[in-house]
């Protein structure tokens, strides 16, 4: 029969949901004898089909990374190999094809491979920025060597919205304004037109245009969207930590910890945390995300101690600890098996 593969439901913008919702049993309908795959992230709101059912994609086993590693590195993939092999972090985030395949561009041009998912797109988009063919014009007018922030509003915008792609006129708007508080902050001497710094972010980075009755914009991959988020969520943070200001921290905690589709941005930035040397600005940061998340989700708040590492885990043991031991005094047993799931991510003895 014939099959159709329906990939990036999770893409699908929240104002378009019930739309496609609707296609797809359409599809569903005219097409009675065919088969209907729909390749997505876990999402809160699932595809309607007449008796399906679920698979879930296992991450790479070591041999079928070993063998990709072979066809694209060939002799030189050994010393990779045992690299990902012997390195808990990359061996994990290698089980992912995406990063897979970064790790194994960023071995081949001879750079240095981070630990840590924002690591490596980190360092994916260092190589980007100072290729040949894209170092002199991200330097030049309309950016000014301003891609990042451009990039880091747009994700939040987009992000925020619960969507992964977002229309031409809001893109303009989120610009200026960064344009604007570059201008305000003297960092750029004049205003560029929005249009022309979308024109090249889509042409030398990691933005992409599509034309589908609309102009509109998004990023490459839905990772490199978290990616920003979390720099900009990470800088966010910064500021709170030094302006100790409750109503600036309980409006963060409402706008972002509260709220899943922020979720994979703040893992990412607190792995990133957990990799870093332990500077105590730093560790202060993350001690403030897991306390943040203690007031709305335990077991989130276990999760981001875990990413935070033992630094950021040693400033919050005893918090996370008192929390989750009340919690689990509670006289219910689904309180006692959350309250225990809670224990166990936070991976401490």
């Amino acid at each position: 029969p014939p099959i159709f593969l329906l990939n990036g439901w999770n893409e699908v913008p929240v104002a378009g949901a019930e739309a496609a919702d609707e296609a797809l049993r359409e599809l569903d309908r005219s097409f009675p004898a065919a088969i209907v795959i729909v390749a997505t992230r876990k999402h809160s709101v699932v595809p309607q089909l007449r008796g399906s059912f679920r698979l879930e994609l296992s991450p790479l086993r070591r041999p079928q990374r070993d063998e990709y590693l072979r066809l694209a590195l060939g002799e030189s993939a050994h010393e990779l190999r045992i690299k990902l092999n012997t390195s808990r972090v990359l061996d994990s985030i290698t089980r992912t094809p995406l990063f897979l395949a970064e790790v194994a561009d960023l071995y081949r041009s001879g750079k240095d491979i981070p630990a840590t998912k924002m690591g490596v797109l980190g360092a994916v988009m260092d190589a980007i920025e100072q290729s040949p063919e894209h170092r002199t014009s991200l330097r030049q007018g309309p950016l000014r060597g301003h891609a990042g922030e451009y990039l880091r509003s747009i994700s939040m915008e987009m992000t925020g919205r619960g969507e992964t792609a977002i229309a031409e006129a809001d893109a303009r708007s989120t610009v200026s304004a960064v344009g604007e508080r570059l201008l305000a902050a003297k960092q750029i001497a004049e205003m560029s037109d929005a249009g022309d710094i979308l024109d090249e972010l889509a042409k030398r980075h990691v933005l992409v245009r599509a034309e589908d009755g609309e102009v509109s914009f998004r990023f490459q991959h839905q990772q490199f969207q978290e990616f920003f988020a979390a720099g900009a969520l990470g800088a966010r943070l910064a500021d709170l930590v030094r302006r100790q200001d409750p109503r600036e921290d309980r409006e963060f905690l409402v706008h972002y910890v509260n709220e899943p589709r922020w979720g994979e941005s703040l893992r990412l930035f607190a792995e990133d945390i957990g990799a870093s040397p332990g500077e105590k600005m730093i560790v202060e940061v993350g001690a403030k995300l897991v306390r943040m998340a203690l007031d709305v989700d335990p077991i989130f708040a276990a999760e981001l101690a875990r990413w935070c590492g033992q630094s950021v885990w040693s400033e919050v043991r005893e918090d996370v600890g008192g929390r989750l031991r009340a919690w689990y005094d509670v006289p219910d047993g689904r309180h006692k098996q959350c309250a225990l799931a809670a224990m166990l991510a936070t991976g401490s003895d």
